[in-house]
């Protein structure tokens, strides 16, 4: 068993009450004796042990977008404890096994949701004043990932046109979305994500009502 393998943990003695659990492998042995850290799924706050391979039983075929779905929940719950380099490990891991799974079912909305996940990580990371090891700055993977949100849209934009990203209300949704703002010639355009059916759509504040666009998933 290695890193991304789906687990159901079994036999374990001194901890019984979690046998049954599902659980993903996140990363390889840590020790001598072959424990593989392994975080239980549907947890909060997280809960992770470290198991003998004796003590789990691989999940065999299970589908390419519940793999996918499951790096994007633990994603999601290391961001609300606030494990930024490790919330981001495991969308980044969402979609590489999206990429590897591309075709199946499920897959094309996980990626979407992959994605977004990856820019409100990267908008709570800025509002927190947390940044990235490495190269790349919040600022350029939040980017990024919107880019591949909008792609469709953005293509079909003259090159004089300035796009701006970022998160707000619509009106007649609870919930903040996340906006790409398109200005040409002064006048500005607002697209936003329907993160429930992963769709890209115009919006016309002015006439207060959604204008899908028929173009694209995320």
């Amino acid at each position: 068993m290695s890193r991304g393998d789906l687990v159901r943990v079994i036999g374990l003695t001194a901890r019984a009450e979690l046998n049954g659990s599902h659980g993903l492998v996140v990363g390889p042995p840590d020790d001598t004796v072959g424990r593989l850290p392994v975080c239980l799924l549907g947890t909060s706050p997280i809960v992770g042990v470290n198991l003998r391979p004796v003590n789990m039983r691989p999940e065999t075929g299970v589908p390419g977008n519940v793999r996918v779905q499951a790096w994007n929940d633990l994603g999601v719950a290391y961001s609300g404890e606030k494990m930024y380099s490790k919330a981001m490990a495991a969308l980044e891991d969402a979609l590489r096994v999206a990429r590897e799974v591309e075709g199946v079912a499920g897959v094309r909305e996980e990626s979407c949701r992959s994605l977004s996940n990856i820019a409100w990580l990267c908008l709570v990371m800025n509002r927190d004043g947390v940044e990235m090891r490495g190269d790349a700055t919040v600022k350029q993977v939040m980017e990024w990932a919107m880019r591949q949100m909008f792609h469709d849209v953005i293509r079909t934009l003259p090159a004089d046109a300035n796009v701006l990203f970022g998160a707000g209300r619509v009106p007649g949704k609870e919930q903040p979305h996340l906006i790409m703002t398109v200005v040409q010639n002064e006048t500005p355009r607002y697209f936003v994500v329907d993160e429930d059916g992963h769709r890209v759509y115009e919006f016309s504040a002015e006439e207060d009502e959604q204008t899908p666009d028929g173009k694209d998933d995320c």
